[in-house]
């Protein structure tokens, strides 16, 4: 399986609560009917001492799973993902992709 991260910045005139309600409701709907897709999670910042130098740089990301690059790349080719591109585009300021391969590392356990 192969990711595709996509992390957004809302629009500088789009309240935040706004951004969100577009991301997880209207948006959301859009990106599931995407050609190929097995799993979609979206994931908020949120302010908390991890936060580097008490600024957000990004107000979340999206996560996509496909089965490998050539099933992302047919689905971004779709009807489905133009309009959703041109929805994002509508909403944001600013959008970064990157297709990834994901390593799942389990838990360190302490022999004790």
């Amino acid at each position: 399986m192969i990711k595709l991260a996509v992390f957004l910045n809302a629009r500088e005139d789009l309240e935040r609560e706004r951004f969100w309600e577009w991301w997880n409701v209207s948006h959301k709907e859009m990106v599931r009917r995407f050609p190929g897709l097995r799993k979609y999670c979206i994931n908020w910042a949120v302010e908390s001492p991890f936060t580097s130098e008490g600024v957000l740089p990004w107000d979340g990301f999206a996560e996509l799973w496909f089965d490998d690059q050539n099933a992302a790349e047919e689905a971004y080719r779709s009807t489905q993902a133009k309009d959703a591109t041109s929805d994002t585009k509508a909403h944001t300021s600013r959008v970064l992709r990157i297709l990834v391969e994901e390593t799942e590392v389990v838990p360190i356990v302490d022999d004790e």
